[in-house]
């Protein structure tokens, strides 16, 4: 029992690894707390879930029209909110009420529209048997979901410290000012 907990800690933190990256990441650039980020990746779970009931979709197909959607999503989000938010004397902390209350808004309609029980896909996207390690039986979608976590965690650590605008976004992170003053 406790090697399946120290292996499913750890597949399930490299995800957890990648979804507080990118938490950090908009924070550190931009300023904003985001609380809603978990709320929109429960939203692009559901059109995942709907999409493969509704219409017979691949999840792994669905991953990158999720994607695409909630960046425009994002985009409106961030166009019709942020340029309001920036003006005013304290945003941050004002940004942190106003997406924990986006937060609720988008839980409550979720449970209002999708109810409260767990849901899952059950067809086998990452093959039929699941995967033994240590002694233990881990579902193969687990493995993959760190896997492809940690791809990502790698490719944005790439970016970061291996090209030029990381650099900017790093300096941006580190002191608006300064980088702006800089030509950043």
């Amino acid at each position: 029992m406790l090697e399946f907990s120290l292996l499913a800690g750890v597949l399930f933190g490299l995800f957890f690894g990648l979804v507080g990256l990118g938490l950090n990441l908009v924070f550190g650039v931009m300023r904003i707390v985001n609380l809603a980020h978990g709320d929109f990746m429960m939203l692009g779970a559901f059109g995942a879930f709907w999409a493969y009931n509704l219409w017979g979709w691949n999840p792994l197909i669905t991953v990158p029209v999720q994607g695409l959607a909630f960046v425009l999503a994002g985009m409106a989000l961030y166009y019709f909110l942020v340029p309001r938010l920036v003006v005013l004397k304290d945003f941050e902390m004002i940004s942190l009420v106003l997406f924990f209350g986006l937060s609720q808004v988008i839980e409550a309609l979720a449970v209002m529209a999708f109810g409260n029980n767990p849901r899952s896909i059950f067809q086998p996207v990452f093959g039929r048997h699941p995967l033994h390690f240590l002694g233990q039986t881990l579902p193969a979608a687990w493995v993959a979901s760190a896997g492809i976590s940690l791809v990502f965690i790698i490719l944005v650590y790439l970016y970061l410290y291996r090209t030029r605008a990381g650099y900017a976004t790093r300096a941006v992170m580190a002191s608006r000012d300064e980088a702006a003053a800089s030509g950043v």
